[in-house]
């Protein structure tokens, strides 16, 4: 009885790996399907290296900006609410010219009242204590009375006399304080809030940065092109300071404070060079780069040497095997 067991399951395991391997080889209809390698040529897209100039030229995007000499901060001395603003920006003013002035206090005729008031009623209870016509407590509840009007008026005289801004230099009026949606009058002004700034000299600077690498090569004299509202100025560096740049322009005024203006520079030149096309040169870092030729019709890649690169093109460096009528490979049909 084991036996035959034994018999059975040996013949089922048969069974399923003769059908499990049968189904591994398609049948005749599918063999149809399967793909038949192909045996066509590859064609590639070649270029040839020509000889010619490359310029590497960059464009730095700078800001215009004013800058100022003998700088100083003008302050109300007193807080109050704008009346009316007597100057405007890069307007020449002499020392004491009235630059601003503050509303009067709302408060001013009540405490002018008030204080009259309290000084003719001291002053007569005064005259009646002098002659026994008035008790002691009538006479110190008048002058307590007095002194506090009198407080009141001494600050309200103060605030009348500094609720005038005058120029404390003579200069330029620069950075006037700003109001909200450009409405001055009855605008809030603090002691300690600058309303604006007096200059003895100004003039204006072109400012931007670049990598460093650039920056090193662009010295102070250089020349640049300046580009303002479409039109090209000649220009120069001013100071090359780690990334950061400053140029000048000999017709400052073609440019204005706020601007952004572009700055065209030639940083480096060959010429009659062998070169490529950057996009048929894989770089990789300064001095090294990979390259495709087609040799004996066979493509081999080749580790070589450059020079120059610009936006565009890449110096290929002299003895290394590739010449103007070497085929460079730049992709496939």
């Amino acid at each position: 009885m084991n036996k035959k067991a034994y018999l059975s399951v040996l013949l089922i395991i048969l069974l399923i790996c003769m059908t499990g391997c049968m189904s591994i080889f398609p049948k005749e209809d599918e063999m149809l399907l399967l793909p038949v390698p192909s045996t066509a040529p590859v064609e590639y897209k070649t270029i040839n290296p020509t000889k010619g100039d490359i310029v590497n030229s960059i464009t730095i995007l700078c800001n215009v900006a004013n800058r100022y000499e003998n700088l100083q901060d003008q302050f109300f001395s007193v807080d109050g609410y704008l009346e009316e603003l007597f100057v405007e920006n890069e307007q020449y003013v002499e020392k004491g010219d009235l630059i601003a002035i503050l509303s009067d206090r709302k408060d001013k005729e009540q405490v002018e009242n008030a204080y009259l008031n309290a000084l003719n009623e001291f002053i007569r209870v005064q005259d009646l204590y002098v002659k026994n016509a008035a008790t002691e407590y009538q006479f110190r509840r008048a002058e307590i009375a007095y002194n506090h009007a009198k407080e009141k008026y001494d600050d309200l005289y103060i605030y009348m006399t500094n609720k005038e801004l005058r120029a404390s230099q003579s200069g330029f009026i620069v950075n006037i304080r700003s109001f909200p949606n450009d409405i001055a009058k009855d605008a809030p002004i603090g002691r300690t809030i600058r309303f604006c700034s007096i200059a003895t000299g100004q003039y204006k600077s072109i400012s931007g940065t670049t990598s460093a690498v650039n920056a090193s090569k662009l010295k102070p004299g250089a020349g640049v092109i300046v580009v303002s509202k479409d039109i090209e100025y000649n220009g120069y560096v001013l100071t090359s300071e780690g990334t950061n740049l400053s140029f000048g322009l000999d017709e400052m005024d073609a440019v204005t404070a706020g601007e952004v203006v572009q700055i065209r520079v030639i940083i480096d030149e060959v010429y009659d060079v062998l070169k490529l096309p950057k996009y048929a040169v894989t770089i990789r870092d300064q001095k090294t780069a990979a390259v495709r030729v087609l040799k004996d019709n066979t493509p081999t890649n080749m580790e070589i040497n450059i020079g120059l690169t610009s936006s565009s093109e890449v110096e290929i460096l002299p003895g290394q095997g590739i010449d103007e009528d070497t085929m460079i490979i730049t992709g496939t049909k």
